[in-house]
């Protein structure tokens, strides 16, 4: 990939809405993310990436660290009861229209079965409902961010 295409790449994915990009070629390995909270990963180029003007040639190791989300208080962890995880893998939404207010935000109270969240996986949206009574403390994930089965979206005490 000559970098002009790379720069365009780069352009288009600012632009767009895509949360995330991940991208393999022969000689490249490329990962992007506009989500506020992700896993810091290691990325390595092992050859030099030729082009028909000059050579472009990539350090051999390059180290991106992605800073992660903390909450604007902290939470002592004796404070939290509960945690709501993410049943499946899927694109988290905190409200079912763009427009609309969120389910539930930090201070709110929730029941049993209260909806919390939506997941969207294979086109299918899943609504995400509370199985313990409370106050919610934490929000672990931004809208419209992918989560992971397991991972922590509310905290609850």
């Amino acid at each position: 990939m000559i970098t002009s295409e790379l720069m365009e790449l780069l352009n288009f994915f600012d632009q767009s809405s895509i949360r995330e990009l991940d991208l393999s070629l022969e000689d490249l390995d490329l990962y992007l993310s506009k989500q506020e909270q992700a896993s810091q990963r290691n990325f390595e180029q092992s050859t030099t990436v030729p082009t028909p003007e000059a050579p472009v040639s990539l350090t051999p190791t390059q180290k991106v660290e992605v800073p992660i989300v903390e909450t604007k208080t902290p939470v002592e962890e004796s404070a939290v009861n509960h945690v709501i995880t993410a049943p499946l893998v899927g694109v988290a939404y905190t409200s079912s229209d763009p427009s609309a207010t969120p389910y539930k935000k930090v201070g709110d109270t929730v029941a049993v079965g209260d909806t919390v969240a939506i997941i969207e996986a294979m086109k299918i949206m899943n609504e995400i409902k509370s199985e313990v009574a409370g106050e919610i403390i934490e929000i672990s994930f931004e809208n419209e961010m992918v989560v992971e089965f397991g991972q922590p979206l509310f905290k609850v005490k």
